[in-house]
């Protein structure tokens, strides 16, 4: 697992910028997601349980493997997801200030630090888009495998 963000010096204008967004987006779409997938979750069984009991058994078959997938998933994903965010919000942060201060950097030569701090920034960053990306190819796995001992059990 990378390194956790420095918080010498936290990048708020952009990273709150992006955390509205990312809010706004999950508030309008999220919520309408999940209630039609519990509604539909639960129609589902319930027409199973009334028409096949045994059929509804072998619906629950990969329940136990989801749930482990699930938790093992969502105790790390949230800390690393805000990681990625601070470390994206650190790179916007520099190169802001370095073009802000164009004329500044250029005046008293700070353009290599400037580089260096910005790709250092940078592989920060792509270090916990990578932990991000393991995370996704360990849990899509573990969702999808589930469907797969139900269709056998069935």
């Amino acid at each position: 697992m990378p390194r956790k963000a420095s918080p010498s010096s936290p990048p708020f204008l952009s990273r709150a910028t992006t955390d509205v967004d990312r809010l706004a987006t999950s508030v309008r779409d999220a919520l309408p997601e999940i209630s039609v997938a519990v509604v539909s979750l639960l129609l589902i069984l319930g027409a199973l349980v009334a028409t096949s009991p045994l059929l509804a058994v072998t619906a629950l078959v990969g329940a136990p493997l989801l749930l482990a997938g699930c938790r093992w998933y969502y105790r790390r994903a949230p800390q690393a997801y805000r990681d990625e965010a601070a470390s994206y919000a650190a790179i916007n942060t520099v190169l802001a200030e370095t073009v802000d201060a164009g004329q500044t950097v250029e005046a008293l030569r700070l353009g290599d630090g400037r580089v260096e701090l910005t790709d250092a920034r940078i592989r920060h960053w792509i270090d916990w888009s990578r932990y991000t990306l393991w995370l996704r190819t360990v849990f899509f796995p573990t969702v999808d495998f589930p469907y797969t001992l139900c269709l056998i059990s069935t």
